[in-house]
């Protein structure tokens, strides 16, 4: 028996669709679909019980693009995690150019990943108890940019594989345009392997074979004699062959110019369930008709359309739904509970999270996730009318906290990011996985707030190479160019150009700067709205720095990044306005803040009362503590509050005015307490020290 179960369908915050294949016949899990940014944690959040350490396979659907690979580097990371002292290897495939999509991600740094193997599929797979045919789909009519793709992926890993440098590839091989349009996509048919055949007793005993020691010979595959006959029984005689349950055919429709080529080699394909994975601008006579050609037994189709209505990860939701009720001045409510979309289409099932079927025989069992626990039940209607209003006056600077946490996306916290939100340009300040999501969020899914605070960016500024600081940033820039023709600074570690450059999203529009261009002394940059940018080497692995941001209204920000206590900058931060720092683990983990390069929460308020920074945020949490930390300061019994009155500790999607800092700091106590009692901190499973 084979398996398919939806374990994450496109929200309007996270748009991937994937798809867990299992066998009766393994252990061992694959998955199938688009895994974007946000994947790992749509997953994780969704509560769809997939077993990151059983799971050996990965196949990319669809056609090659940061839009559908952005996600696999933080779901290895998990996978590393989850299977640390294991020989856990990991199988990455899909169309013709995934070697070269995932080689992009070389530069960027990760603690813990599962050994992986990229593999550019074009014959069968077998693997967890299945065999895996790939179906690669072609647009019409675009054979010219077939044989372009081609020649840029050889070359490509020509330069990759053959070049003379010391590492053994060149570093700034051309961009391909392919990972931004790419024009191979990929479809999958999943045949179950044939069992193995079985003693049929009732043909041994018709035949005269006696029960015993003669059935025990047979199954070894000794042949039996009869003696009142001599008649010889051979064990082929008495083994019966059991058919294979039906296949499972996953077609991903990136464009309705595939669909001629996906009915010409899906047409009655033969298989008893087909699951459709389609982009919004696919209609419904189109699918109507696909499902119509391809005639499996039963379809399950995913559309954007069911989940147009919807935002994703559903303890998030909960979390913020309390912390507005506790702060409504500073959370943005997402909206109401609501309905998915109601659109259908002839002749299928809605692909919900958690629609499962199983394959027996010839028969598709499929359970609905609309009757039981779905993504309708935790889901957020999508607001299209909904607007954040913000205040014009010039000294009401807002900082909102787009991830507070670290090493990898959890329920509750995303991966590192801030927003600095002020009339003067915004800043950010690293940009981890599905940053952009997050501000989508912050600004309430209203499409024009939203285009306007990703277009006023005028500086982001990137820490270090991890992986929790930088994974966001090529859909952020390739979603801010659509819309504003603003220039836009980059400044970071030079091996941030390798990654910006490869994924083709700098131009005279984007433009990099390495950060050791601002270590020995203040540097001008050509914005407008920034005077000033000083780079200080963090404690890091290097390259890491911290940054001094100045205004032209003299407004100074201070930003950490990933450091231990550093007198360097906390002397250079002296006098900020607003100081934003790492402040990872709780007090009681010295040894373990050591060991990682990162703060203990005491001796973040250290920096802050030495730098004697105006209002402080504290942001970079361990995934130890999935909700709150446990905080001395926080506790009643401590009136000590001299030191901490100008201090707020980070939650995500949280957004405060500069005016509101110290009313909000006295009032995180109560958030606390509230928190504390209403969820459950519960420390998840992480590789000790």
């Amino acid at each position: 028996m084979i398996s398919a179960k939806i374990v994450a369908h496109a929200t309007r915050d996270s748009p991937s669709t994937l798809i867990e294949i299992t066998s009766s016949s393994s252990t061992s899990r694959l998955l199938f679909g688009h895994f974007a940014e946000g994947a790992q944690r749509a997953i994780l959040s969704n509560g769809s019980g997939v077993k990151l350490s059983c799971t050996k396979n990965i196949f990319l659907t669809g056609n090659i693009s940061y839009e559908t690979v952005g996600g696999v580097a933080s779901l290895l990371i998990a996978m590393g995690e989850s299977s640390a002292g294991k020989n856990n290897e990991i199988c990455v495939c899909g169309t013709k150019g995934t070697r070269v999509a995932m080689t992009r991600l070389r530069s960027v740094e990760f603690r813990q990943r599962a050994t992986t193997v990229v593999d550019d599929i074009s014959q069968n797979v077998s693997a967890a108890g299945v065999i895996v045919q790939p179906v690669e789909i072609l647009p019409i009519n675009n054979h010219d940019d077939l044989e372009e793709e081609d020649e840029q992926v050889s070359q490509i890993l020509k330069n990759m594989y053959m070049s003379s440098s010391e590492d053994g590839f060149d570093p700034s091989p051309t961009s391909p345009t392919f990972l931004k349009t790419g024009t191979r996509a990929m479809s999958y048919l999943i045949h179950s392997q044939s069992p193995p055949p079985v003693f049929d007793a009732a043909e041994a005993i018709r035949l005269g074979v006696p029960p015993g020691k003669a059935f025990a010979q047979l199954k070894k595959g000794e042949p039996y004699k009869i003696l009142s006959t001599d008649f010889i029984v051979t064990s082929d005689m008495v083994m019966r062959e059991i058919n294979a349950p039906g296949s499972i055919a996953i077609i991903d429709v990136p464009h309705a110019s595939y669909i001629p080529d996906i009915e010409t080699k899906m047409r009655d394909c033969g298989a008893t369930l087909a699951i459709y994975i389609f982009r919004m601008d696919i209609n419904s006579t189109e699918i109507e008709r696909l499902i119509r050609i391809v005639s499996a037994s039963q379809n399950i189709v995913c559309h954007p359309r069911f989940g147009e209505r919807v935002v994703a990860l559903p303890r998030l939701q909960k979390l913020n739904a309390k912390l507005c009720m506790l702060a409504p001045e500073c959370f943005v409510k997402y909206a109401e509970y609501g309905d998915l979309s109601d659109a259908g289409f002839k002749g299928s099932v809605r692909g919900l999270v958690g629609t499962t079927s199983e394959i027996r025989g010839i028969e598709c069992l499929i359970r609905s996730a609309e009757g039981g626990k779905s993504s309708e039940e935790c889901s957020l209607e999508f607001n299209q009318e909904a607007k954040h209003e913000m205040d014009d006056d010039d000294d009401d600077v807002e900082v909102a906290c787009i991830g507070t946490g670290s090493f990898m996306p959890s329920a509750y916290k995303n991966v590192s990011s801030t927003l600095i939100i002020s009339r003067q340009g915004n800043i950010l300040l690293d940009c981890g996985e599905a940053s952009l999501y997050g501000i989508l969020r912050i600004c309430k899914f209203n499409r024009q707030e939203f285009e306007r605070v990703i277009g006023d960016i005028s500086l982001v500024f990137v820490s270090h190479m991890h992986a929790d600081h930088v994974l966001g940033l090529v859909s952020l820039i390739e979603k801010r160019t659509c819309f504003s023709k603003r220039r836009l600074c980059v400044v970071g570690p030079a091996p941030l150009y390798t990654f910006l450059h490869e994924w083709s999203v700098l131009s005279d529009q984007v433009q990099f700067f390495d950060a050791e261009n601002f270590v020995n002394g203040k540097k001008d940059v050509y914005s407008m709205e920034i005077e000033t940018i000083h780079a200080i080497h963090g404690t890091q692995h290097s390259p890491a720095y911290s940054g001094i941001i100045t205004y032209s209204t003299t407004l100074k920000i201070a930003f950490s990044g990933d450091t231990r206590p550093n007198p360097l900058f906390a002397s250079q931060a002296y006098g900020s306005a607003i100081l934003i720092h790492e402040a990872t683990f709780a007090d009681n983990l010295q040894v373990g803040a050591e060991g990682k390069l990162h703060c203990t929460v005491s001796e973040a308020i250290d920096i802050s009362t030495t730098s004697s920074a105006r209002y402080t945020l504290f942001t970079h949490i361990s995934p130890r503590y999935p909700v709150i930390m446990p905080l001395s300061d926080m506790n009643e019994e401590n009136t000590d509050t001299n030191t901490t009155d100008n201090i707020i500790y980070g939650f995500d999607g949280m957004r405060v005015r500069l005016r509101m800092w110290e009313q909000v700091s006295k009032s995180q106590k109560e958030w606390y307490r509230v928190l504390a009692r209403g969820f459950q901190n519960k420390t998840p499973k992480l590789r000790p020290f």
